[in-house]
């Protein structure tokens, strides 16, 4: 009966909250903060209406989120034909390349349906795959290991640990998929810093180290609330890890990371009601890119971000030499 209701009433969320925003702006009320922070000004001021249309898409999101909880493997074929909208013809093209394939989605929207249709693209000679901190560093997926260990067989739990960082690497090689959520740091000290909505962004290169030793191409994939009560999944640009060989291994993880970043914001800046971390974004450190490409600024904002971040001064000392005046 919870299933019926949510499904009717899913279509009609958008009106709802577009009527509930005409009477608060009359009533002179405003709503509540978003989670996660408004994006940067230049994207939420172009946009009508951010924090009713934010919330509109968040509760079709909760909506799909705890539909797909409750899929099991008998439902998960007519769950995906049903209420998954992908093109699996590019799907089928990644998976069947003979090389592996890592699929990067991040916590955009009911990202679960995204983790559904790959256990639905697996099997048991050859399961899908997927990567998240284990529930003794985020409690709450303790919920997400009981859910995806329904599909046990067709699709494979790994931990961010590793034990399972090796297993992830040895499913790669075996030529089978990945799905790696990229987009929230777990421990600052192991995190890079990629440029990001004008910012210096905290970044984990799991991706990029996993494609890199394996070979298998990085595949975005985004996932918003669609029409009819679709989850709609939404397929970036690949990258691939042959056009990063001429650099060092390091170098070539950060330009990658970089990469993936860069395509994300392209998405964020599409549809940005959809992510809930914006106020990580918010928090980041400003960054010139005219830094990428002139030495004399680059300088200048390595001395801004050492003299604006002691935490960073107090692990790397060194970085003292480059904390006078510009």
């Amino acid at each position: 009966m919870t299933m019926r209701f949510k499904r009717s009433i899913y279509p009609a969320i958008p009106g709802l909250i577009d009527a509930a925003d005409t009477c608060a702006k009359v009533l002179g009320l405003r709503w509540p903060d978003v989670t996660g922070g408004l994006p940067p000004r230049e994207i939420a001021s172009s946009l009508k209406r951010f924090e009713a249309a934010a919330y509109a898409f968040r509760i079709q999101t909760r909506c799909l989120q705890e539909e797909a909880m409750e899929v099991d493997p008998a439902r998960l074929g007519a769950y995906v034909r049903d209420r998954v909208d992908a093109d699996m013809e590019r799907l089928d093209y990644w998976m069947s390349r003979g090389r592996g394939v890592i699929f990067a989605t991040p916590h955009y929207g009911p990202f679960v349906v995204a983790a559904l249709l790959f256990a639905h693209l697996g099997s048991e000679e050859s399961p899908s795959h997927i990567f998240y901190d284990p529930p003794d560093l985020v409690p709450e997926n303790e919920r997400f290991d009981k859910m995806f260990k329904r599909f046990d067989g067709r699709l494979k739990v790994l931990h961010n640990d590793r034990y399972d960082l090796v297993n992830a690497l040895r499913a790669l090689k075996k030529k089978q998929c990945l799905s790696i959520m990229f987009d929230v740091v777990r421990s600052a000290s192991d995190s890079m810093l990629v440029p990001f909505f004008g910012k210096l962004y905290p970044a984990m290169g799991g991706a990029a180290f996993l494609s890199v030793q394996s070979g298998a191409p990085i595949v975005p994939v985004y996932v918003v609330p669609g029409k009819q009560g679709k989850g709609t999944v939404i397929l970036g640009d690949a990258i691939m890890p042959e056009d990063f060989s001429g650099s060092d291994k390091e170098s070539g993880i950060f330009d990658m990371t970089c990469r993936l970043f860069a395509g994300f914001e392209k998405q964020l800046a599409l549809a940005p009601w959809h992510w809930i971390y914006w106020g990580a974004v918010s928090a980041a450190a400003g960054f010139d890119r005219r830094a990428e490409g002139d030495r004399s600024v680059a300088l200048h904002e390595i001395r801004r971000i050492c003299r604006e971040t002691p935490e960073l001064m107090a692990r790397v000392p060194l970085l003292g030499q480059f904390s006078g005046s510009a």
